[in-house]
């Protein structure tokens, strides 16, 4: 019998039955937080301007056995016209367009296109536009350079430049400085032009008539197409005019008179420039390398070098309403 509130009696503890956790085994149940460093974060590598290295020899580039070699004005409107033409067939052309100015009608068919921006900050979507540009860049220009003489192609602008030694002439740029120096931009340097062939006589000596015949092909080329072009008159009567008046020179340009004495405008299929032109050189080389001239009338003991074309009607059918 055990007292009121007296303790419940507890079995005895065997010692060897005790399970004491291991020290390495044991974890407190609220582990003391640890002070961890975290380290400062690193600063990204300052980006270098190294050069865009642009390789097209994985891209086939366009044939020019179509274009004529550039070697001077007279020469010019062939060439400008078949690079063009390459240019556009290889959907370039926006990069030799001219740049539009406020106010101009856009052409949706041929938009200029312009080397994008690229420095210290370009994203990589920016450094790819940029490649590609110059890229496509570098076919245009393969274009415009690839049939150019040795003296022309060394007085081009550098292609490269700057302290990063980046692409600074574009394919436009090579187009204008070659437009400026063998066109013909304004109507005073076509009036210029055109006066000095108009002017022209071969004082009436076959030996000059091949100068004679390359200044005015010069002048031609270059006018042609422009808004102050020849008149078809002037192209074929008024370059018979200067050319000798003996021969089978003064035959070509009876016919010729005749055409304009009877018509009032003008049939490209009856003859031109060219075809005169060529006329009259094979008329100089079946004469011979020693100077021609007409033999003197009895009536005419100490005949004088002529130095003004033959005095003819100047009047200009073509532009007569």
């Amino acid at each position: 019998f055990l007292p009121p509130h007296a303790p419940f009696p507890r079995p005895p503890v065997n010692p060897q039955n005790i399970n004491i956790p291991s020290p390495i085994n044991f974890i407190p149940p609220n582990p003391i937080p640890q002070h961890i460093p975290i380290p400062p974060p690193i600063s990204p590598p300052i980006p270098i301007a190294n050069p865009v290295e642009i390789s097209i020899t994985e891209t086939k580039l366009p044939s020019l056995a179509t274009v004529p070699l550039l070697k001077s004005s007279a020469d010019w409107v062939s060439w400008e016209s078949a690079v063009t033409r390459i240019v556009s067939s290889i959907g370039l052309r926006g990069h030799i367009c001219r740049i539009p100015v406020p106010g101009d009608l856009i052409d949706p068919t041929s938009r200029a296109v312009l080397p994008p921006p690229y420095d210290f900050d370009s994203s990589p979507e920016d450094v790819e536009a940029y490649r590609i540009f110059w890229a496509n860049d570098e076919i245009a220009d393969h274009v415009l350079v690839g049939k150019l003489s040795n003296e022309i192609a060394n007085s081009l602008p550098p292609k490269r430049g700057g302290p990063y030694d980046l692409p600074i002439r574009t394919a436009r740029d090579t187009l204008l400085f070659l437009r400026k120096r063998f066109s013909v931009g304004s109507a005073v340097s076509a009036d210029v032009t055109k006066d000095k062939v108009l002017r022209m006589s071969t004082s009436n000596n076959s030996s000059q008539v091949p100068n004679y015949i390359e200044a005015w092909r010069t002048a031609v080329n270059q006018l042609s197409g422009s808004p102050w072009d020849f008149t078809p008159f002037q192209r074929t009567q008024n370059f018979m005019n200067g050319l000798p008046t003996f021969g089978e020179y003064a035959v070509i340009r009876e016919r010729v008179r005749s055409y304009w004495r009877n018509n009032n405008s003008f049939d490209f299929t009856t003859f031109d420039f060219n075809s005169l032109a060529e006329e009259a050189l094979d008329i100089t080389v079946a004469l011979g390398p020693t100077p021609r001239k007409p033999k003197p009338t009895t009536s005419d003991s100490n005949p004088q070098p002529s130095t003004t074309s033959p005095i003819v009607s100047t009047s200009d059918p073509s532009t007569n309403s």
